[in-house]
């Protein structure tokens, strides 16, 4: 007798018009839902945020949210703790909390292209029709990442 996994039925996706994209979750902390109301309009004007992308904006605010809290930590006790017992100078939780949300934050910010070096990757044209797009950094970090020889390589 064989024993076969159920078959699973794929449930068809809630179709959200734009103006629900606008709204933020109440779950969010208010840093996330005032990022959210920032960046979703420009997000939904240049397509890039989509119903099927709000888990995704959703995990980039919480991310930024989680980045600013630890930062302002960090801004208001230091990068560094120093341990009662032992005198021991150690790393503060809280700068490596703002180090690894940085990371995190990053990596959705090139998802959503947020950043001149993910648009110039993705060949996006500048908005504002200036010549200088991409900037002559991000050209020259895009060149150290595929390790073409730049001026810096003879330095």
């Amino acid at each position: 007798m064989s024993h076969r996994k159920p078959k699973l039925e794929v449930s068809q996706a809630v179709e959200l018009p734009n103006s629900d994209l606008l709204t933020p979750p109440e779950r969010l902390p208010e840093i996330a839902k005032s990022l959210w109301r920032k960046l979703a309009p420009q997000l939904i004007e240049r397509g890039r945020l989509t119903e099927i992308d709000v888990t995704a904006f959703e995990a980039l605010t919480m991310s930024y949210a989680l980045w600013r809290t630890a930062a302002n930590a960090v801004i208001e006790k230091g990068m560094v703790i120093t341990v009662l017992r032992t005198g021991t100078v150690k790393v503060s939780p809280a700068m490596s909390a703002m180090t690894s949300a940085s990371r995190t934050l990053d990596g959705w910010c090139n998802h959503f292209m947020l950043s001149p070096m993910s648009r110039s990757r993705a060949g996006v044209v500048d908005p504002h029709g200036t010549e200088d797009y991409p900037s002559e950094l991000d050209k020259l970090l895009s060149r150290r990442r595929d390790k073409t020889p730049s001026a810096f390589d003879r330095i």
